[in-house]
């Protein structure tokens, strides 16, 4: 989140793009007015938040959320998505919610 930008996002976590399909989850980190944000896909990352178009972006309250929207929306015929290689590869790029993520699971599970 920028300095100038100290407002709480409500729905802070994303799943972006377009007509084929998700391209992947990341952060919100800026709402530059109604209908663009911008989106982290990594901490860390080394090059500026990217700005979407909201039309492109599902947004979600935590995670696990962002996580089975992006396999709901991923699985056909010519790739699978498995929950377990998404998890792996979310908490690559975002190892700071492992400890949340954790606990959203063990909350999801029947």
């Amino acid at each position: 989140m920028t300095k100038q930008n100290s407002k709480k996002i409500e729905k802070p976590w994303a799943v972006y793009g377009w007509y084929l399909g998700s391209w992947g989850i990341g952060k919100v980190v800026e709402e530059k007015h109604s209908n663009c944000c911008e989106i982290q896909y990594c901490e860390g990352q080394m090059y500026p938040p990217e700005l979407w178009d909201s039309k492109w972006v599902n947004r979600f309250q935590n995670p696990l959320e962002s996580i089975n929207y992006f396999l709901e929306h991923n699985s056909n015929k010519d790739h699978y998505y498995k929950k377990e290689i998404i998890i792996q590869e979310f908490l690559s790029h975002f190892p700071s919610e492992k400890k949340n993520l954790k606990k959203l699971l063990a909350q999801s599970k029947p």
